[in-house]
């Protein structure tokens, strides 16, 4: 399983906007929970009173060094939306929101940990944003086969020469 830290940083290296969709939905496919990270790091309302103690500047080898030891964020999603429930809503303030942060990015993946502290800061900066992933799709043709018993006498068919229609033949 592809993880979300690694569709994050394949996304963050294609620099074409059609791919960098496709990236996006095939990882949204195997994991749901990364619309809700674009979301909570996109969203500059959300203000957490911490900065994330990390360094963002990680070298890829994090992304594939796992500890046995340590949780992952695709599993434990939950506890990492309860935690920025608590210090978005100032339940937690001051050194013990700080504690409970270092606590917490202790507790995960190094690669997973560095994925917190940039929805935190509000830093992710893949050069994709939710409203990206919603524009519209392409009408594409259909093979005629499919429609031909749906057609009466009241459709028109015109021909298109990539993506143009033609005026004369």
């Amino acid at each position: 399983m592809k993880r979300i830290v690694q569709f994050l940083h394949d996304i963050r290296l294609e620099s074409k906007r059609d791919l960098k969709k496709f990236i996006f939905e095939s990882g949204c496919e195997m994991h749901p929970i990364l619309v809700e990270i674009l979301q909570l790091a996109a969203d500059k309302t959300r203000v957490y009173g911490v900065k994330s103690p990390l360094k963002y500047d990680a070298p890829d080898s994090l992304l594939t060094k796992i500890d046995p030891n340590k949780k992952c964020i695709e599993h434990h999603w939950r506890a990492v939306k309860s935690m920025l429930s608590l210090l978005e809503k100032r339940t937690i303030t001051g050194n013990a929101a700080k504690e409970l942060l270092q606590k917490t990015l202790d507790e995960f993946q190094p690669h997973d940990a560095v994925l917190i502290g940039k929805i935190i800061d509000h830093s992710l900066r893949i050069g994709f944003s939710v409203e990206t992933a919603k524009t519209f799709e392409v009408a594409l043709a259909k093979k005629f086969t499919e429609y031909s018993g749906e057609l009466d006498s009241s459709w028109y068919i015109s021909r298109k020469l990539d993506g143009v229609r033609c005026i004369a033949m």
